[in-house]
């Protein structure tokens, strides 16, 4: 019984995961307009793929650590 308790529990944080990867894509046009905002404000320096790019790898150490 706790190897299938175990189980569902990841099965439910699997489903959090989709859910929040979902809303993430639902997301996305904000995720551009930010990049973009960045590029404007910092006179072209920062490109925007950069800046997303950036989010993206804070984003796997937070939830590394977290």
């Amino acid at each position: 019984m706790d190897a299938l308790q175990k189980a569902l529990d990841q099965l439910d944080q699997a489903t959090a995961a989709v859910r929040l990867a979902v809303q993430d894509l639902a997301n996305a046009p904000a995720g551009d307009a930010a990049g973009n905002a960045a590029h404007a404000l910092s006179g072209g320096a920062i490109d925007p793929f950069v800046f997303r790019f950036a989010i993206f790898v804070l984003a796997i150490f937070v939830g590394y650590y977290v």
